[in-house]
């Protein structure tokens, strides 16, 4: 939460932020906490993207679609079966 609210302090609606993802999936309340804190970045203007290197799925895949944009790896794991 905190550093998100440093991106919206000092960002603009020309900016992009950046976040890594790597989850191989977990508790629903932990990544639905995470998915709301990106969820007010697209919500401020600014422009979301995620990056996967090898893994996003379940709850990690629900933070991804937060995003304007996925970009990953050609062998990353990205989806899920169970989000709700």
């Amino acid at each position: 939460r905190e550093q998100i609210s440093i991106c919206l302090a000092a960002g603009s609606k020309f900016d992009t932020v950046c976040v890594v993802l790597t989850s191989g999936g977990g508790a629903v309340t932990m990544y639905g906490l995470a998915a709301a804190q990106l969820a007010r970045v697209r919500k401020a203007g600014l422009r979301l993207v995620v990056c996967v290197d090898s893994i996003a799925a379940s709850g990690g895949y629900l933070m991804a679609t937060m995003a304007n944009e996925i970009c990953a790896s050609p062998f990353a794991l990205v989806g899920s079966i169970g989000v709700i």
